[in-house]
């Protein structure tokens, strides 16, 4: 705990240092010092703010080593260490829903008998408010009723100049996160062209209709544009995300969403069929 904390006041070529020097140690021979290995190495990457690499870190931990942990490590609090350092990075790459979902995760895996246990009872307490505050500020909360489908439509028309048709511009990207509160929805989304387009207003599947479950957690996605829709001269078209409750005769369902579309996108507007 002691060195966790150190690294707060490494300078990044300490840092680095640090990270090499614990991948060096051959941790890989005994998953508790692996799994202690990584978790300073994520809290060292998140002081660092290296989002990425941080994530990377945790992703790979908690993918290969939860079945093979010890005692030692149950004791210390080593998984959910690494599932609120995981929701930390989370929080801070905007991934706000994810965060929510891994800080939760780590909430019921801490033991009261646990060295982090008072730590982590702080910490994820203090992240849940942070993350909740953030999601209300920037996520829009959906009421589907019963019977219903909501259909949420960006126009990527000529009057919205995305850039695309610049052979030096990265094309214009769309993206996508939500969460169902309960129960299930069904999701797809799909891009129609405008007419005029070398596609022939030939609708494209982006995500094919799925039924998802609220236990499965969050959801994302994105979508670019293709290059031959995007200039002014193209014309553009619609891209449609699609959350159907049709199949329910009684229950409403609650998405909680965010879109993050480029600068220059028209907003999106939300209709109920």
């Amino acid at each position: 705990a002691i060195t966790m904390r150190g690294t707060l006041w490494m300078d990044s070529d300490t840092a680095n240092e640090f990270i090499a020097m614990l991948d060096r140690a051959g941790y890989d021979e005994n998953p508790d010092d692996a799994a202690r290995a990584a978790v300073c190495i994520s809290q060292t990457y998140t002081h660092q703010g290296s989002i990425d690499a941080g994530l990377a870190r945790c992703t790979k931990v908690l993918q290969d080593l939860p079945s093979l942990l010890g005692e030692s490590s149950q004791k210390f609090g080593t998984l959910p260490m690494l599932y609120y350092l995981q929701a930390h990075l989370q929080c801070a790459g905007g991934m706000l829903l994810r965060a929510e979902a891994s800080n939760q995760m780590s909430v019921e895996t801490t033991g009261s008998d646990m060295d982090l246990s008072q730590y982590l009872s702080f910490k994820t307490s203090q992240l849940r408010r942070i993350v909740k505050k953030r999601t209300e500020e920037t996520y829009v909360r959906l009421v589907l009723p019963a019977g219903k489908m909501a259909v949420i439509t960006i126009d990527i028309s000529s009057e919205h100049d995305l850039s695309v048709g610049d052979a030096n511009a990265t094309a214009a990207t769309f993206y996508w996160d939500w969460k169902l509160e309960a129960r299930d929805v069904d999701f797809h989304v799909s891009f129609l062209p405008n007419p005029q387009t070398q596609v022939r207003g030939e609708e494209i599947e982006v995500v094919p209709k799925t039924r998802h479950i609220a236990a499965i957690g969050p959801v994302d996605g994105m979508f670019r544009v293709p290059d031959n829709c995007g200039d002014s001269s193209d014309g553009g078209g619609l891209l449609k995300l699609c959350f159907s409750n049709k199949h329910s005769y009684l229950r409403g369902k609650v998405v909680t969403y965010k879109l993050s579309l480029p600068p220059n996108a028209a907003d999106s507007t939300c209709e109920f069929i």
